[in-house]
């Protein structure tokens, strides 16, 4: 959003003093002259929630706990530790993947709207799609290639998957997407000239607006792998109890020397686990910096009946029905949207504003 378009709306922007939160949000606009569209189903979206998920968790990760765990219950069984406590020590290791690939499917289903109808669009320098609540934007620096089957399309952007319906992607489509990677253009079946994306729509009556530093992107990236929005209680009780358990199954094994062990083992991980999150890599914050490089504008704009979000990489008009919950600590606020989390400058949710959502029934934690 370094530079904007036509508004979302043609009204004048709002003058002298209007409450932000006694008109609806306008809707965000379609895109002009998409090169397709399709309309969702429940079992087209369910299948790419699953899709979605499966790809994101890995299957090496399905494939080396069903190999290992028997074996660490073998291990367990020939050592002479009762069943039930055998029962209780693999409940994690059991239980943890799967929570964590239903944990995907909420926040892949989150992208996924099971009657809305999806537009894609090629540019010269991006590619735009659309649906009722979201306008994003992918730069083709960020798609690494784009894989097809009988019924989805594939992207990997930022090195995630995104499956998408393969209606929305027709062969021809799909090579010229591969042209523009490749940076060898392909001529389209109606010869149509490809342009550059146009420019975002600005929002008619922005409430807060921030321009992000040299240290935006990195302050964000830290504050998500932090996870802000995590309760310390709920993060205190995860970690010991899991500390508890992996004493519990060294101490069986191998005495008070092999709990030593485990303890210095898990304080190392901690404090790598620590370092990394006060550090973050560069690869992931070049993924945050697509929208919070320094100079880029971010923007929100509240209705009675939703939050508009403005970025140079997206645009969200999201339901406050929707958001779970809305953390702002220190810089950073985070909103809990369906199954994802998205991490923003605190500025864009002034105090006033919080205020304001909290006696609509929002749940707001943070001064």
């Amino acid at each position: 959003m370094e530079h904007q378009g036509h508004s979302l709306d043609s009204a004048p922007p709002a003058q002298g003093t209007v409450d932000p939160l006694d008109h609806p949000a306008p809707e965000l606009p379609g895109l002009d002259q998409p090169d397709t569209t399709f309309t969702m189903s429940p079992r087209i979206a369910s299948l790419l929630r699953h899709h979605n998920a499966m790809r994101a968790a890995g299957r090496g990760t399905w494939i080396i706990m069903l190999a290992l765990i028997p074996l660490h219950v073998f291990n367990l069984t020939i050592s002479g530790m009762p069943l039930p406590l055998i029962v209780i020590v693999m409940t994690i290791p059991v239980c943890a993947p799967i929570a964590n690939h239903f944990q995907l499917r909420r926040q892949y289903g989150s992208l996924v709207d099971d009657a809305a109808t999806v537009a894609v669009r090629l540019g010269t320098d991006a590619l735009d799609i659309t649906e009722r609540t979201c306008h994003s934007r992918i730069r083709y620096q960020r798609i690494r290639g784009i894989t097809v089957s009988a019924r989805v399309a594939v992207l990997q952007v930022d090195g995630r998957p995104y499956a998408m319906p393969r209606e929305l992607w027709p062969d021809h489509l799909v090579e010229e997407l591969r042209g523009f990677l490749s940076r060898e253009p392909v001529t389209t079946p109606d010869r149509r000239v490809r342009t550059p994306s146009p420019l975002f729509p600005a929002l008619p009556r922005p409430h807060a607006v921030t321009v992000a530093d040299s240290d935006t992107a990195r302050l964000l990236t830290r504050a998500h792998a932090r996870a802000p929005w995590w309760r310390p209680t709920a993060k205190t009780a995860l970690i010991g109890v899991a500390v508890i358990v992996g004493a519990v199954v060294f101490g069986w094994l191998g005495g008070p020397p092999a709990v030593l062990i485990f303890l210095v083992i898990s304080a190392l991980i901690g404090a790598v686990g620590w370092w990394m999150t006060r550090v973050p890599s560069y690869a992931e914050i070049d993924k945050v910096a697509g929208f919070a490089a320094p100079g880029a504008v971010m923007a929100t704009q509240f209705g009675s009946d939703a939050v508009l979000i403005a970025t140079a990489r997206f645009v969200l008009r999201l339901p406050y029905s929707t958001i779970r919950r809305i953390t702002v600590r220190g810089e950073v606020a985070t909103l809990g949207y369906r199954g994802m989390t998205i991490v923003l400058p605190g500025a864009l949710f002034p105090s006033p504003i919080r205020d304001r959502l909290r006696e609509r029934g929002l749940r707001i934690s943070g001064r």
